[in-house]
């Protein structure tokens, strides 16, 4: 609903990740995600989420450099 509300939410689009990963759709989740972070790249709900499905989703290299990225900054 938040979204509908504000579609260029980036706060909207990374709770809409958070519910779709605790009903288990990650790939969904990952995208909503990913939308939130390019909305503000500055949102770190968005980025531990994606990093989260990633490893749910066995992509353990990407989640593995994405976690050093985010160490860096």
């Amino acid at each position: 609903m938040a979204r509908a509300v504000d579609p260029s939410s980036s706060d909207a689009a990374a709770e809409c990740g958070r519910q779709e990963a605790m009903m288990g759709s990650f790939q969904a989740a990952a995208a909503s995600f990913r939308e939130a972070a390019k909305r503000d790249d500055g949102n770190v709900e968005a980025l531990w989420g994606a990093i989260y499905c990633q490893i749910k989703l066995g992509d353990l290299e990407d989640a593995a450099a994405q976690l050093e990225l985010f160490r860096m900054v």
